[in-house]
């Protein structure tokens, strides 16, 4: 069966293989210019195909990347590779009632097992005047966990192998508050240091 074709210029039904026996016969004056406009449609295909090929991969990247954001995310799990504690740990926690990342991180804590107790402060130099933390190694908000000071934006790994361990010593901390520390955002641009401080004197209890 031939395959049939409607002229651009009358609108006439033609066979595909007399099209151009049609157009040379009947519209002589506009053959050219309908030939010209073919040939420009035909040269803006490569880059038509280009410009979906482009907005395939960004539908790609964009979800992935923000994937990827999500992991170090405020909200996400802990990302330490650990389990959530067997025991729901009591958790005092002291913050200031305007500090948004210490309120995440109260949803991180609560999120990996621990049972947790806000306690909003104006002032919480008292909270770590009574638990020996020097100023060098404080952060925006103290929790107190099974007699163990935890000073800012630890990993629960770090608490995890405190409360397993038990050493002899006031408590541990993660100085200022680092960018990809669970409870801020950002993205880790190295190893977090926690210390651990007895006496109000600091040496590297780990790194994570």
């Amino acid at each position: 069966m031939s395959a049939y074709r409607t002229c651009p210029i009358c609108g006439a039904s033609v066979k595909l293989e007399n099209m151009s026996a049609h157009m040379s016969r009947v519209h002589p004056r506009t053959k050219a210019a309908v030939s010209t406009r073919e040939v420009q449609a035909e040269q803006k295909l490569p880059g038509r195909k280009l410009l979906y090929a482009l907005l395939a991969v960004v539908l790609l990247v964009v979800p992935l990347a923000i994937y990827g954001l999500t992991l170090t995310s405020p909200w996400a799990p802990s990302g330490d590779g650990v389990e959530p504690p067997t025991q729901a740990y009591a958790v005092d926690v002291y913050l200031q009632a305007t500090c948004g990342c210490c309120h995440q991180y109260l949803n991180y804590l609560e999120s990996n097992g621990f049972d947790l107790t806000p306690h909003e402060m104006t002032d919480l130099s008292g909270v770590r005047a009574s638990q020996g933390i020097p100023g060098s190694m404080q952060s925006c908000h103290t929790a107190i966990v099974e007699d163990y000071f935890v000073e800012g934006h630890v990993p629960v790994a770090a608490i995890q192998r405190l409360l397993e361990e038990r050493p002899a010593i006031d408590g541990i901390a993660l100085p200022d508050m680092p960018a990809g520390s669970p409870g801020m955002g950002g993205i880790k641009a190295a190893p977090f240091v926690i210390y651990a401080v007895e006496g109000g004197q600091a040496t590297v209890f780990m790194e994570i």
